[in-house]
């Protein structure tokens, strides 16, 4: 699924009527995503306004379709999403006249803005970037999950963390690692035409790896919470959106920030 949706957003990018069409592909299961987050939060008590939900997700397709006539929409559109988080906030806490019921639609509406926040990273590595190193740069994401997945079935003993997902394998998380660090330092360093050492490609896999699983085991976390085991159904074997991108919420900032670091 992953790598269809790369291969669309390439297509897309490649047209001659919008050439950051790819946006509108990544924001539409961004979109998808937070609305199961939303509905996960609901479950376990802390209620999301469908205004915030239906704002946000607003603010993510428009910028990704202003982004075909202003490029640099793509790169202002984290830091417009977070400026604007604390005014929203505010004025639902205001709005309440239960303090207590406020102070938790508070609490869920500022989880579901973050992970927007968050997931709007890799929209600036689109823009900064172009469209192939982004699917390369996520393919290193989503190596943690094939190889925990691989490794995980095939030679996992020792759990990683019972509590909150108890199939998942301290060598399952090594293998995830040693897949992203592959998938990194061959597929970034292609796409990014050399741009980048080998070694300055392990150190961003493993940052990449590590907020991966980070992601994955905070999802792990509100789904526990709210008493479900799959997100939605988009994909009957595999979940929902959020099953999708769950490693690729906290990772998004990481590729932003530590591809700019290393362009100096």
């Amino acid at each position: 699924m992953i790598g269809g949706i790369a291969w669309l957003d390439h297509r897309l990018a490649q047209s001659d009527w919008y050439p950051w069409g790819g946006a509108i592909v990544f924001s539409v299961l961004t979109v998808a995503a937070l609305v199961e987050l939303a509905a996960i939060l609901r479950l376990a008590n802390l209620p999301v306004s469908h205004a915030v939900t239906f704002g946000i997700g607003s603010v993510v397709l428009v910028g990704a379709v202003l982004a075909g006539v202003r490029p640099d929409v793509l790169a202002w559109l984290p830091r417009f999403v977070a400026a604007g988080t604390p005014l929203l906030l505010a004025g639902l806490l205001l709005n309440e006249e239960d303090l207590a019921a406020g102070a938790r639609s508070l609490a869920g509406s500022a989880v579901v803005i973050l992970a927007a926040t968050l997931m709007s990273g890799w929209l600036d590595v689109l823009a900064r970037y172009g469209t192939v190193v982004l699917g390369a740069t996520i393919l290193t994401v989503k190596g943690a999950d094939i190889g925990g997945y691989l490794v995980g079935r095939f030679l996992g003993r020792r759990s990683l963390c019972p509590r909150v997902s108890p199939n998942k394998t301290v060598e399952g998380a090594i293998g995830g690692l040693v897949f992203s660090l592959v998938i990194g330092l061959v597929l970034i360093r292609a796409c990014g035409e050399g741009r980048w050492s080998a070694g300055e490609l392990l150190l961003v896999a493993v940052l990449l790896n590590v907020a991966s699983q980070l992601g994955d085991l905070l999802e792990s976390v509100l789904k526990r919470a709210a008493g479900v085991k799959d997100s939605g159904q988009l994909l009957p074997e595999f979940g929902g959106a959020l099953d999708m991108v769950d490693s690729l919420i906290l990772a998004g900032p990481v590729a932003a920030c530590a591809l700019a670091l290393l362009e100096g």
